[in-house]
């Protein structure tokens, strides 16, 4: 059995134990179905536990007794942990997030939020500024409660300014880190999904939505490829991996020494020419010809944008 069996194993031991002091070692060994040499191995695991910085064994101490088993933990145990510095102020700004997204229904959180403060000594001032798709879930969620149709200025991917959209408001959601809004689109008289990180403004119009949601589950958000996209292929060094978080259904290979060849369909190759620009030559267009050449007149464009202007005096 492998390591990772073991650890899985005493998650379920240690707490069963503490619960059943003096328990049996065959009663322990039926609890986590293997036999009795498997779990005398595995409490002798808990006497290598110890914390950063410190000797292994500092945590638990297993007895044997006959065939009992004490398991006693360290004094570390009996009283609460104080976080430091960093990680109370890592834990108010993430209570301020989710106070700004849900703090209506959790009446409770803005006292329980203050308590953290002052205990962690965190000043009221020093508090989290809100991203921009977190800014906007406030009336939209007003909006899907209401039933009220709204108009959003959306900036979408192959778009190069924004533009109004009329949407009834159905359903908010959380996916793979990021909120998106499913809606019916006046515009397109169909279902749309709509990323609050591309929303500059939330109007609410007062008017009751014309169309009620649909029943069952809404699909999951994903970019649906077009009988128009463009097929990019790419390069991506070790650095450019992050540019995999940001590609829909794109086909990916692993290569040696770390490179990785994706293809992916789009209908915006104009922030697939801004993605290859952020990533600082981490990753390359390939194919088609036509991508890679707007990222060569995109970067020489900036480049002789920065030429034209005299250095700046660096006193």
């Amino acid at each position: 059995m492998s390591a990772t069996d073991a650890v899985r194993r005493l998650l379920v031991l240690v707490p069963w134990l503490l619960e059943r002091p003096g328990a049996h070692v065959d009663e322990a060994a039926a609890a986590v179905a293997v036999d009795r040499a498997t779990v005398l191995d595995d409490l002798q695991l808990l006497n290598f536990c110890g914390l950063p910085g410190r000797l292994g064994g500092d945590l638990f101490e297993v007895e044997l007794v006959g065939d009992r088993i004490l398991l006693h933990l360290a004094p570390t145990f009996d009283r609460p942990l104080r976080p430091s510095r960093e990680e109370a102020l890592r834990l108010v700004l993430s209570l301020d997030h989710v106070a700004a997204v849900l703090g209506d229904e959790l009446p409770g959180l803005d006292d329980a939020l203050e308590a953290v403060r002052q205990v962690a000594g965190v000043p009221a001032g020093v508090r989290a500024a809100p991203e921009p798709a977190t800014a906007q879930l406030g009336p939209l969620r007003e909006a899907v409660t209401a039933q009220e149709r709204v108009v959003l200025r959306y900036r979408g991917r192959a778009d190069a300014t924004s533009r109004e959209r009329v949407v009834d408001p159905w359903e908010l959601l959380l996916h793979r880190g990021t909120w998106y809004l499913h809606a019916h689109d006046h515009d397109a008289d169909d279902l749309r999904t709509f990323r609050l990180d591309r929303v500059e403004e939330v109007t609410r119009t007062g008017q009751a939505v014309a169309v009620a949601r649909p029943s069952g589950a809404l699909p999951t958000p994903a970019y649906q490829p077009g009988p128009d996209d463009v097929t990019v292929e790419l390069e991506l060094a070790p650095e450019g991996h992050w540019v995999l978080d940001l590609l829909d259904g794109a086909d990916v290979v692993h290569g040696d020494e770390g490179t990785t060849s994706v293809t992916v369909a789009t209908d915006a190759p104009r922030w697939i020419v801004a993605l290859v620009l952020a990533a600082r030559g981490a990753v390359t267009v390939t194919a088609p010809a036509t991508v890679r050449n707007a990222v060569v007149r995109a970067a020489r464009a900036g480049l002789e944008a920065h030429v034209q202007h005299p250095p700046l005096d660096a006193r």
